[in-house]
């Protein structure tokens, strides 16, 4: 094999990988759109504490 066969397929190996991360990245910011920003899943602490009012 030469060597401009084997550099040919590093840069289209590289260049696949890069496509393919920019495709992914569209989907994911496509498929956000139209969507209300998610809160956060951890809920706020009101100040309560359940064990507080258990006596010992």
């Amino acid at each position: 094999m030469n060597m401009n066969r084997i550099i040919d397929m590093i840069i289209r190996q590289i260049m696949r990988r890069v496509v393919n991360k920019g495709i992914d990245k569209g989907f994911d910011v496509a498929g956000r759109m139209g969507k209300p920003k998610q809160r956060s899943a951890v809920p706020h602490d009101s100040g309560t504490n359940d064990d507080s009012n258990h006596q010992a």
